[in-house]
């Protein structure tokens, strides 16, 4: 391993799982932060930590942070966490975390200027802006996800949007290789070729 040793993963839903089975895999070191011990029994891995902290306590944060000498943060954040993401970018960088993964993991949100993309896009740039650099990975949409994209658990039917001829291209990964995809970077590529790179 040349990357990253020490992670700290953010969420446990459906990514952030898979992310935090893969870095086992690779052998890492991993501290899960939640805000609360709501799934008894989740299968993490082997020498997972769970570490339970209020998201707006930066100072239980940091404390975490350093005690598990965490050097990657991967944001598994849906939608609804986003408005935390800044804040436990702000506790990264006084812990002194070397690189922020942020949630992105689906389409490309450079330039974005409204919706939920433009707040990933917002966030991703604040994040460098206060000196912490981020490894931003997009994997198109999730294969385990595709009924519902094409609107297929509504009607049964595969739709096609209004004016467009069903010829645009479309990415489909599946979460786990998604997952294993982002595990193996961090842990083999040298971390100078991590810093504000996109995958």
């Amino acid at each position: 391993m040349s990357g990253y040793t020490s992670f700290a993963v953010v969420g446990t839903g459906f990514i952030g799982l898979a992310i935090t089975k893969a870095l086992v895999d690779q052998k890492a070191s991993v501290v899960v932060l939640t805000r609360a011990l709501s799934k008894p029994g989740l299968d993490l891995g082997d020498g997972v930590k769970v570490a339970s902290v209020d998201y707006g306590d930066n100072t239980a944060i940091i404390r975490v942070l350093e005690e598990h000498h965490v050097q990657v943060i991967i944001s598994a954040l849906g939608t609804g966490g986003l408005s935390v993401q800044n804040a436990i970018a702000d506790a990264s960088k006084a812990a002194g975390v070397k690189l922020f993964v942020p949630s992105e993991f689906g389409l490309p949100t450079e330039g974005a200027v409204d919706g939920v993309f433009a707040v990933k896009n917002k966030s991703a740039e604040y994040i460098q802006s206060i000196g912490v650099p981020t490894a931003r990975f997009y994997n198109g949409f999730f294969t385990e996800r595709s009924l519902n994209v094409v609107g297929y658990t509504v009607n049964k039917k595969v739709n096609i949007l209004d004016g467009l001829k069903g010829e645009t291209p479309i990415s489909f990964t599946g979460i786990e290789d998604a997952a294993g995809f982002v595990a193996h970077v961090l842990t083999r590529l040298h971390p100078a070729e991590l810093d504000n790179q996109i995958f």
